[in-house]
């Protein structure tokens, strides 16, 4: 949909736009809503061309009579916002603009999808992310409240059975160091029980010299 036309130093038309090709009528309707002089509509539509009549006071074509060059986004000469892409022109010792635009929406709807489509990928990563550590931290707090209400019940006088965990990582170690509280706690209850019953020849291991149980 975009187009490209040039204007003269009096900031009118010296090409046909390309919707006067397309649609005259529907292009004359557009300069009606966009205010131009009816007067100069009625001069266009009777000879049948908008060289020459048509005034382009834009800031692109007010740029390109400056002599320079660049690219904005502005209003067109029918009030739409426009990518413009504008350059000045020397012509045979003419001074010439040479504008080329196309709609803002439309220029820019790559650069939109690709936003929303990076957009779209963050909040997969960060819902993926969520639910990931959100898993990480159940399985590790599973056997961590485990091993919480083992020692519970340990304090409430009961020996609650546990197994050796075989791996190396930081749940393993604490596991196992129940497993040895509980392991000591059965063998006091058992010396205990034993000495309750006169059995004064049952021996108690200490489980280290700073062992106050076992000496």
């Amino acid at each position: 949909t975009g187009e490209c036309y040039t204007i003269g130093q009096d900031l009118k038309l010296r090409s046909l736009p390309r919707l006067y090709f397309e649609n005259q009528s529907l292009y004359l309707e557009k300069l009606v809503e966009a205010g131009m002089d009816r007067t100069i509509l009625q001069r266009m539509a009777s000879i049948g061309t908008s060289i020459l009549l048509q005034p382009v006071n834009t800031d692109a074509a007010k740029a390109t009579l400056r002599g320079e060059s660049g690219t904005i986004v502005c209003e067109n000469y029918l009030g739409e916002e426009v990518l413009s892409a504008y350059a000045n022109i020397e012509l045979i010792g003419l001074h010439w603009g040479i504008i080329a635009e196309v709609a803002s929406g439309e220029a820019y709807a790559p650069v939109k999808n690709f936003r929303n489509i990076l957009l779209f990928i963050s909040a997969f990563f960060i819902i993926f992310i969520l639910f990931f550590g959100r898993s990480v931290s159940r399985s590790i707090a599973r056997p961590l409240l485990k091993i919480k209400e083992e020692i519970t019940n340990v304090a409430k006088g009961e020996l609650p059975s546990l197994q050796v965990a075989r791996g190396k990582d930081e749940i393993s170690a604490i596991n196992n160091a129940v497993y040895g509280l509980v392991n000591i706690q059965e063998q006091i209850a058992n010396f205990a029980e034993n000495i309750e019953k006169g059995n004064f020849n049952v021996t108690f291991t200490p489980r280290s010299e700073d062992d106050k149980l076992g000496y």
